[in-house]
């Protein structure tokens, strides 16, 4: 096992969470300076930023019902043995700073 491939992974992944809370944090000025340019798309060397409208529903109660009766299901079918596991090993990473 390598240690320096380890911490090389863990400052990785500790830079990228700094780097999406920087993108975050100047994504709504992003987005309102290409929209008030009228323009969908900015391209430029570094690559293109395009604009696109995200639908979000609402569901009614009787949807939101069926939803919650298929979690049940799912987790009797879990719990019973009937349901079928798979599982992957992952790495994650949880900083100390």
């Amino acid at each position: 096992m390598s240690i320096n491939t380890l911490k090389r992974y863990a400052e990785l992944s500790r830079k990228i969470k700094e780097l999406e809370a920087m993108r975050e944090a100047i994504y709504e000025e992003a987005l309102l300076e290409l929209s008030a340019s009228g323009e969908q798309n900015y391209t430029f060397d570094e690559g293109k930023i395009s604009m696109s409208t995200f639908t979000k529903w609402e569901y009614p109660d009787s949807v939101n019902q069926l939803r919650e009766d298929l979690k049940s299901a799912e987790l009797e079918s879990r719990q019973y043995g009937t349901a079928i596991e798979s599982k992957k090993q992952i790495l994650k990473f949880t900083s100390t700073r």
